[in-house]
């Protein structure tokens, strides 16, 4: 009770200074955020995650819903409902990584003729068609080091049903995100993708997990609509122990940006969003925090607005 009472006094005060200024803002610590990976969790509320954001000074949540279950669309639109334009729907991630979890079978993954798969598609198409979602994902697909072997397995990106899940989002100008190592054959994969659709925008979440700046670059070059979120990136998501053992998954951190990163990020700016990619209270505002002072922080304040949230408002056409 303590702990929600502090956030709902924080929160005011946030949104208090937000609104005075619109969300024309100078300083890291108090301009509006969009969190583009936060996540939906079935076993909280959307007043939690509303109450979260409000402490922390977010504005905008997107993503799906967490887990690995069939029948998470009823979760979302009972967040959605609540959240209202404040949350950002995207559909099919508990759904789509079901089939997967479910089976073993990552062949059942890739099949677009599969009866749980077209289940999901015909949802997706109407849940767009009614506005009920601006994207599809959060898709697992090269997750070959998950420490859930549950949730091992490498996926074709290129195959039938990513394709039809592309085409579909492409159709309604919405989003699809994709969880990605980054394996030789899976930025091939991408590239093939993308060159048959080049109109389709795409988010990287977590920037491919494991990458370095001069991996996402000549995708950055080739194709207008690809982009990266920089969730899962930096502690807490990220253990500072698991950092010290696989240093090449840090973007930044409480003591600032890896440098091959920052001049990535400043030289295209326009390619990058934000995300918490976490699901607690207390994790929740350790995450924007360590985005405020070691990420927004650490950029020049043109380039910061511009990931904090102006990105997200063009991207989404966000009011």
């Amino acid at each position: 009770m303590m702990k929600h009472f502090v956030f709902a006094v924080a929160g005011i005060a946030v949104a208090a200074a937000v609104g005075a200024v619109g969300l024309k803002t100078t300083h890291a610590g108090d301009m509006p955020i969009a969190d583009m990976h936060c996540h939906l969790n079935p076993e909280s509320s959307p007043e939690d995650l509303l109450s979260w954001m409000d402490a922390a000074g977010v504005k905008w949540c997107a993503t799906g819903v967490l887990g690995f279950k069939f029948g998470a669309r009823k979760t979302r639109l009972k967040f959605a409902e609540v959240m209202g334009d404040r949350y950002i729907p995207f559909g099919g991630q508990s759904d789509l990584n079901a089939i997967y979890v479910t089976s073993q079978d990552v062949s059942e993954q890739n099949d677009a003729e599969n009866p749980k798969f077209k289940k999901i598609f015909s949802l997706l198409k109407k849940d767009f068609e009614e506005g009920r979602i601006r994207g599809i994902g959060e898709l697992f697909l090269n997750i070959s080091t998950n420490k859930k072997v549950k949730m091992r397995r490498k996926a074709d990106i290129n195959s039938p049903a990513m394709k039809a899940l592309f085409v579909l989002s492409n159709e309604h100008n919405g989003v699809i995100t994709f969880h990605t190592e980054w394996d030789s054959d899976t930025v091939e994969q991408i590239d093939d993708l993308m060159s048959a659709n080049p109109s389709a925008r795409m988010i990287l979440a977590h920037c491919g997990s494991n990458t370095g700046p001069e991996d996402v670059k000549p995708l950055f070059e080739k194709y207008p609509n690809f982009f990266c979120d920089l969730s899962a990136r930096s502690v807490p998501k990220i253990s500072a122990k698991a950092i010290v053992q696989r240093p090449e998954k840090k973007v930044f951190g409480p003591d600032g940006i890896v440098p091959g990163w920052k001049d990535l990020i400043e030289k295209m700016p326009d390619r990058f969003l934000v995300g918490s990619d976490v699901y607690d209270g207390a994790k929740y505002a350790k995450a924007i925090k360590v985005i405020r002072k070691g990420f927004l922080g650490n950029l020049s304040p043109e380039t910061a607005e511009k990931i904090a949230y102006k990105n997200a408002i063009k991207f989404f056409e966000l009011q």
